[in-house]
């Protein structure tokens, strides 16, 4: 047997295997987790929330206003910047209209003299107006932190300051916002914290960290669709008067430029189609987020990496168990229930980056199936060489194909063509066993049977029945050796190992009735021979060399009662031969009528004896099938014997009687003599075997009879009758007369 390689031992393959599933693993499961850890995905991770912040936008609250100085409101009111008085006069006309807290999302950094004390006294009036100042990013390059705010007179005027510096992420798209900034020992909050906290809404902590950065965790912002989605008044209307005051009663109005040319614009999540966000619509969805509680909060790095590894985890093992179209499908699935948890935590407040995972799951498969497919290839390299060295064939030098695979599965397919000509050459040769063959493999299982073994055992396939049940089934006391089945056949069972060394087995069950038989019918004629005969024939040899005269009356008695004797052996045993072995010519006829054809033959030796031989009415049409010679010889042998042993002024009663519900016809005889005990009456049914009594007998009339009714499939026994007697009875299936 030619030496396997390591991918040829299913052992050492399959520790292999493992190491090298451990190995994919780690691997995936390390890149995974750096990834998750890392700014290495943003982009893609950006593109996820941006997708699912636009799916899942809903309707932006109907407390935030935004009054927007657009094109309208400077072509009526004149070019940017405006005066401070115009500003003052739209603060007055929002306070007047109930405007709950207001926001300027405008910078007054330089003073303008005399109108600055009308915008400070609007802002002293109103009392709920937030200013905006500018944190100097400079601080977070290494300069001093500082911010640049209003001017003295309208900053000391205003109900509360708050910076609008705006963060975007790596790709330019701005998704959160920081609340605070903090540096050198000072904290500043964002202008729509401080709108709310002037609405009354408690304001957010400041963080305690006075680190010259962004403050901690800042909050991402959920925008509520593309811009212009929420509630927009002209600055122009307000100042005309012409805003319904129900428009602007109690809500929280920001005020910023949104005309074009002037302002920030920035792109968002939301930004569809290459429109922008003015920044005054950027810190409206802001306020919005807050006053709704509908801020989203980052799953932490660690969570993610976790998760993302577990995920992984589950894949990995996923694909050491399925095959590659399970495997598959189990890494899509796995995508798929990635990006849809990732949305569906979005919606409650929660962002799960997927990307780590979702790359995980796209390296993993292909890694790991890159490799299988090198143990593949390996493997039938291995095997195919083993192959051609084992048994010599064209698997090596006919390969077709560009490719290593090509090639390998040309050769695999001659290889398998040739496997398949061997399995229909063996099954062949198991076909035509002439005896019931069942190969057994090492668990007891079959695993190859011919149509003679599915005849025996009477079902079809037995290919993964148990073996050892199958013989239970048979009757089978033991593994090996002959055993006779309910329907009366003798089986030999013979089990060979093959020599392969896997544990296969070939069982043959020889069906050795017909040789059991002959060898009786021999061991019978021997007995007949040797001894039954011998004992006559020496009595007549004895006679005649006694010197006796021939012609005495009692030597010529003896003489014809030893010869009679020795017919009548001959005629039994030839009688016994027969119904053993001798094919049945079966006939259908009335039971009835057999019954009186034995009772007619019998009646003068009845009659001699002194014995009344009695057969009462019979029904008519109990048919049986039968041969009828040797069913009649075996009635005439039963009532023979009640003759014999009946006592003198008794009689004999012969009876037919059919059990319609058990399907057969009953033959009884019944006498008045000492009776049977059942095991002497079954020690009488063999050969050879007879009761002391009046009358000569050869001991063969029961075994004949016996064998007679058992060829036609039925059954004899014997019990006491009701006069004290033995009653003998037969019982054969009954059979339903020609049409």
């Amino acid at each position: 047997m030619t030496r396997r390689g390591p991918w040829g031992d299913p052992r050492r393959a399959g520790r292999r295997a493992l190491l090298e599933w451990i190995a994919v693993t780690c691997l995936v499961v390390t890149a995974t987790v750096a990834l998750s850890s890392t700014w290495a995905l943003s982009r893609a991770n950006g593109l996820a929330y941006d997708s699912w912040m636009r799916w899942g936008a809903g309707a932006p609250s109907e407390e935030v206003l935004v009054v927007a100085i657009d094109n309208r409101s400077l072509g009526e009111v004149g070019r940017w910047p405006w005066s401070r008085g115009v500003h003052a006069d739209l603060i007055d006309r929002l306070s007047n209209a109930g405007a709950r807290a207001i926001a300027m999302d405008i910078l007054f950094f330089e003073p303008e003299g005399d109108a600055d004390a009308l915008l400070a006294e609007a802002l002293q009036a109103s009392g709920r107006v937030c200013l905006a100042e500018a944190v100097d990013p400079q601080a977070w390059a290494g300069g001093r932190p500082h911010a640049t705010g209003p001017i003295a007179p309208l900053g000391s005027s205003a109900a509360g300051q708050g910076h609008v510096n705006l963060t975007a992420d790596e790709d330019g798209i701005v998704r959160r916002l920081p609340l605070w900034l903090t540096g050198g020992g000072q904290a500043w909050p964002h202008l729509a914290a401080c709108l709310l906290d002037v609405a009354g809404h408690p304001l957010p902590s400041a963080p305690s960290s006075s680190a010259d950065r962004l403050a901690a965790d800042p909050l991402m912002v959920r925008f509520r669709g593309p811009p212009g989605a929420f509630r927009t008044v002209s600055a122009s209307d307000v100042l005309r008067g012409e805003t319904p005051r129900s428009a602007i009663d109690n809500r929280l109005v920001i005020v910023g430029v949104t005309a074009d040319g002037l302002g920030d614009r920035y792109a968002t999540p939301t930004s569809v189609g290459g429109r922008l966000f003015n920044g005054v619509e950027i810190q409206a969805a802001l306020v919005d987020t807050l006053v709704s509680d509908a801020g989203v909060r980052p799953v932490s790095s660690v969570a993610t990496a976790v998760v993302s590894a577990a995920l992984i985890l589950l894949l990995m093992g996923g694909l050491l168990i399925f095959n590659p179209r399970w495997s598959l499908a189990l890494s899509l699935g796995l995508v798929i229930a990635v990006l849809m948890a990732s949305w569906s935590l979005l919606q409650l407040g929660w962002w799960f980056e997927p990307a780590a995972a979702v790359l995980g799951a796209a390296l993993a498969l292909p890694l790991w199936s890159w490799r299988r497919l090198v143990a593949a290839s390996v493997y039938l390299e291995t095997e195919l060489i083993a192959l051609d060295r084992d048994a010599p064939g064209p698997f090596l030098w006919r390969r077709i194909g560009s490719d290593v695979v090509a090639r390998q599965a040309s050769a695999m397919t001659l290889a398998i063509d040739g496997l398949k000509r061997l399995n229909r050459f063996i099954s062949g040769v198991l076909q035509d066993l002439p005896d019931a063959t069942l190969v057994v493999d090492a668990d007891g299982m079959v695993r190859l049977a011919n149509v003679r073994a599915e005849d025996l055992f009477e079902r079809r396939p037995l290919t993964g029945e148990p073996f050892q049940r199958l013989l239970t089934e048979l009757g089978a006391p033991a593994t090996e050796g002959e055993f006779s089945t309910p329907q009366g056949r003798i089986l030999s069972v013979s089990i060979t190992e093959v020599a392969s060394g896997d544990g296969l087995r070939i069982v043959r069950l020889a069906d050795v009735t017909a040789a059991r038989v002959v060898q009786r019918q021999r061991e019978a004629a021997l007995q007949l021979l040797g001894h039954d005969m011998r004992a006559p024939l020496t009595s007549i040899l004895a006679v005649l060399e006694g010197g006796g005269r021939i012609n005495s009356a009692h030597l010529r008695q003896r003489i014809g009662d030893n010869a009679r004797l020795t017919l009548r052996m001959a005629d039994s045993y030839v009688q016994l031969a027969r119904a053993e072995s001798q094919p049945l010519e079966p006939e259908i006829f009335d039971a009835a009528d057999l019954l009186i054809d034995a009772a007619d033959s019998l009646w003068p030796l009845a009659h001699a004896r002194s014995v009344a031989l009695v057969t009462p009415p019979q029904a008519d049409g109990v048919m049986v099938l039968a041969d009828r010679v040797l069913l009649t010889r075996a009635l005439i042998n039963l009532i023979d014997n009640a003759i014999k042993v009946a006592p003198r002024g008794t009689r004999i009663d012969v009876r037919l009687d059919a059990d319609t519900e058990a399907g057969a016809v009953r033959l009884e005889v019944e006498d008045e003599g000492p009776g049977l005990e059942p095991a002497e009456f079954e020690d009488l049914c063999r050969p050879f075997q007879r009761r002391e009594g009046p009358g000569p007998g050869v001991g063969l009339g029961l075994a004949f009879v016996r064998a007679t009714v058992e060829r036609h499939g039925g059954r004899l026994v014997c019990g006491k009758g009701a006069r004290g007697g033995a009653l003998v009875r037969i019982s054969l299936p009954a059979a339903s007369p020609d049409p």
